[in-house]
């Protein structure tokens, strides 16, 4: 299911951009769309465990004024696509200082607004789609590639480790058989044993790659220079 959540003071705004949206997608039943009109409203939700996979955000909002809205956001749910519409051109810099996803003119909204939001809708359900199927001594659970956030090869046994922000995963299978499996899921190889998840590295430092969950991993030197480069082909484009 993927979650949409329009957050704009105005009721007609919020409705009309709700049609626009069930216009542009459908009737799809993998899409639930929710209105707010505050930003509190919204936090509160997301505070409650809601997750919301994309946030159309109006920007000059009382109380609480949409850039500080959407760092909020941003802190508490990072992976959340951030799209301002807007009636003022001026708060373009301020929510290209916060790295939102996007940023609308609400007169260019009908020219705009379709494709971000099919571009956007491809690509999760693209990574969604993307998972394991792990058979451990107790269960068969599905896991996605998206969070793992390492695959490593056991020293001496035909096992691959998957290192989630939860848990540790083992399957028995070889790691250049997983890492074909996973074409297109942003894996990088940094050693013979190891590969690591583009998405979830925060920092390049010299021969360092620094995780999201802390681990700091060693690029093995003859991996370096094709590492480096699919790590800044990879942030230029995301």
């Amino acid at each position: 299911m993927i979650r949409i959540a329009i957050v704009d003071d105005d009721a007609v705004v919020q409705e009309h951009v709700r049609k626009q949206i069930k216009k542009i997608l459908g009737e799809d039943k993998e899409i639930q769309i929710d209105c707010f009109g505050d930003g509190e409203s919204i936090l509160q939700e997301m505070r409650s465990g809601i997750k919301f996979h994309i946030l159309l955000a109006d920007i000059e909002m009382q109380p609480m004024h949409g850039i500080e809205l959407g760092k909020r956001v941003i802190r508490e749910s990072p992976d959340t696509y951030l799209v301002y519409l807007t009636a003022y051109p001026t708060f373009a810099t301020d929510s290209y200082k916060l790295e939102a996803y996007q940023y609308i003119l609400k007169e260019d909204m009908q020219k705009r607004l379709p494709e971000i939001i099919k571009r956007l809708v491809f690509k999760l359900k693209e990574e969604e789609n993307g998972y394991r199927i792990i058979d451990t001594s107790t269960e068969v659970e599905r896991l996605y590639y998206k969070n793992i956030i390492l695959m490593q090869k056991e020293k001496n046994r035909k096992y691959v480790q998957y290192v989630t922000a939860n848990r540790t995963y083992r399957e028995r299978i070889t790691l250049d058989d997983v890492l074909r499996a996973a074409q297109g899921q942003q894996f990088v190889r940094v050693g013979r044993s190891l590969a690591v998840n583009l998405t979830h590295i925060t920092k390049l430092k010299e021969d360092m790659i620094f995780l999201d969950n802390g681990d700091q991993i060693e690029i093995s030197r003859n991996r370096m220079r094709e590492v480096k480069e699919q790590i800044s082909t990879f942030w230029r484009r995301n």
